[in-house]
């Protein structure tokens, strides 16, 4: 009788096919595992309660997949939620100043406009505005918490700078005297769109079954191990500092119309 003999060796590619039949690859696979196990019963007796009989029932399987992907398609597919997509805008812009918190919404009569002076320093970014008082703001950058202008005086129609390390001023208007103390109103800033924008709210769309193919090329073999129907259930988002951030996806099987978990083909 033969000895089998076959080892395993990387993977190179992992696809998902959703219930439309449209197919996502994932080409930065660095882990595939398909874990298929039974519950099992044990039958016991006697003075050590010993087992007498095993019997094993209901089948469940699991794929784990590491990879270090940052796809908001792929988060989606995973985890549900709904995709926003933007096209491309050759310039920066700013948002209007609106109000966050306050009743007299003095801040949007105070401080009229922003205006971008350097866009290649631009970075997409929120601004608070806190009104100090009726002619003194403070001006911090949500990323970072850095208070840029930490105590800003006012004058009527007047261009000031506020973010001098990206080239960001306000223009003041009528207003910028007659503030009131303690209200708070923000601005963005975006910079140039040049490839894409996408956004991904985790909202209440559940994720879909998908299909899953892992392929191998080993020299002359190749393994596939084919997933008829899985059901994501969620994926880590993140990030690392100074690091790839590789994030670790379980995702369960479910028993196919033909009665199995999954297939595995190995061709010489």
């Amino acid at each position: 009788m033969a000895i089998m003999k076959q080892y395993s060796f990387g993977i190179d590619k992992v696809t998902f096919i959703d219930s439309e039949f449209n197919v996502y690859g994932v080409e930065d696979a660095q882990n595939f595992e398909l874990n298929l196990t039974y519950e099992k019963a044990e039958h016991r007796g006697g003075t050590n309660n010993d087992v007498r009989a095993v019997r094993v029932h209901s089948r469940s399987g699991e794929v784990t997949l590491t990879t270090g992907v940052v796809n908001e398609k792929l988060a989606q597919m995973l985890t549900g939620g709904s995709i926003t997509s933007f096209g491309t805008s050759g310039a920066s812009v700013t948002t209007a100043i609106s109000t966050l918190y306050g009743t007299t919404a003095s801040i949007p009569t105070g401080v009229t406009s922003v205006i971008i002076n350097s866009p290649s320093l631009i970075r997409t970014d929120d601004y608070y505005i806190t009104a100090l008082a009726a002619n003194r703001i403070k001006v911090t950058r949500v990323s970072d918490g850095t208070d840029v202008s930490s105590d800003l005086t006012l004058t009527a129609t007047t261009t000031l700078a506020v973010d001098g390390q990206r080239g960001i001023s306000i223009l003041t208007g009528a207003g910028a005297v007659s503030l009131t103390a303690n209200e708070k109103a923000y601005f963005t800033v975006r910079k140039a769109v040049t490839s894409g924008y996408s956004k991904i709210s985790f909202d209440e769309n559940k994720s879909s079954k998908l299909s899953i193919r892992a392929t191998v090329t080993d020299g002359t073999t190749e393994r596939q191990i084919n997933i008829p129907v899985a059901q994501a259930t969620g994926s880590i988002e993140g990030m690392s500092a100074s690091e790839f951030k590789v994030k670790d996806l379980s995702i369960g099987l479910e028993v196919s119309a033909l009665g199995e978990l999954a297939n595995m083909i190995t061709i010489k």
